[in-house]
């Protein structure tokens, strides 16, 4: 029950700072109980064992938004460590779940909005980011996912520093791929649609 809860509350929270002055306002925004800003608690809760993947999407997806033009919260979500937690939930092997489809789905959104920003893309490549990002791109399986990997990748290559280390990585083959194997026709074998 509780986990379905949490689950819940994190919709909640992500629907809601969908809303950009929402989510100023909650990025700003503290826990008097624990005297830590709510980034920084859902940060802490992603560290918990045995959480559930809808949890993980919901939690991912409040954050993506939190993230999204934001340069503020994407600091704030640096700081709380959430994107070396996540990168570890996209690390591990992949189930056939739909639960476990959406939360990589969030993660990727996530990635994507948080490379929109110049200030924190090094320390996201040198986090591992680029071999993830192009596993999720290789994988093909959700278009979404696949577009939100891309996006982190687009961002990632404005840094002059980063771009040769991206070619070393396989990057260019990897885009050659997608728009030999994809045309115009935006749906994908799973019938999913850019969103």
């Amino acid at each position: 029950l509780e986990s379905i809860t949490r689950f819940c509350a994190a919709g909640a929270v992500m629907n809601l700072v969908a809303e950009t002055s929402n989510a100023t306002r909650f990025g700003k925004a503290n826990d008097p109980k624990r005297n830590a800003g709510y980034i920084v608690c859902m940060g802490e809760l992603l560290r918990e064992p045995a959480l559930i993947d809808s949890l993980v999407m919901n939690v991912s997806g409040a954050l993506a938004n939190l993230s999204y033009r934001n340069d503020l919260n994407k600091t704030k979500i640096w700081q709380a460590n959430v994107l070396q937690t996540l990168m570890k939930q996209l690390e591990r092997p992949k189930t056939a779940s739909e639960g476990g489809m959406r939360k990589d789905l969030m993660i990727a959104a996530l990635l994507m909005n948080i490379t929109a920003g110049h200030a924190l893309r090094p320390k996201i490549v040198g986090l591992g980011a680029i071999p993830l990002l192009l596993r999720i791109v290789e994988g093909g399986k959700n278009k979404n996912m696949m577009r939100y990997a891309l996006g982190a990748l687009r961002n990632l290559a404005m840094e002059s520093t980063v771009q040769k280390l991206m070619v070393k990585e396989g990057v260019l083959d990897s885009l050659v791929n997608v728009w030999e194997l994809f045309g115009d026709d935006d749906t994908f074998e799973d019938g999913s649609m850019p969103q």
